[in-house]
């Protein structure tokens, strides 16, 4: 319990679950990540992008709610800039997660310029 990268490896834990497609324990272990480091957003947004693959919208949109008050101006446009994933089609997979579970392309307030 008092392991100081126990959130490591689940965070990482569930990005390998999340690339094999399997939602249920990526959505499983975000969920511990989060519970050792509440204010860490990648568990929270591995949380929310693999509820929306396994079609639990709201539990997905609910992680959303908690991602844009941990980090008010996270959009899509960030999501795939900052992607952790190298290849593309994992890429694409995690950003349209995002994107069902209603992350908005561009932070309130975006101006564009």
């Amino acid at each position: 319990p008092r392991d100081i990268f126990r959130m490591e490896f689940d965070v990482h834990t569930s990005m390998a679950y999340f690339q094999l497609g399997d939602y249920d324990n990526a959505a499983k272990f975000a969920l511990k990540a989060r519970e050792s480091k509440p204010d860490h957003l990648y568990p929270y947004l591995l949380q929310a992008a693999s509820y929306a693959h396994m079609d639990a919208l709201e539990a997905a949109r609910d992680v959303m709610s908690k991602i844009l008050r941990l980090e008010p101006e996270y959009s899509l446009a960030l999501a795939e800039e900052r992607c952790v994933f190298a290849s593309p089609a994992e890429r694409l997979r995690f950003v349209d997660g995002l994107r069902k579970a209603g992350l908005p392309a561009y932070y309130p307030g975006f101006s564009g310029s």
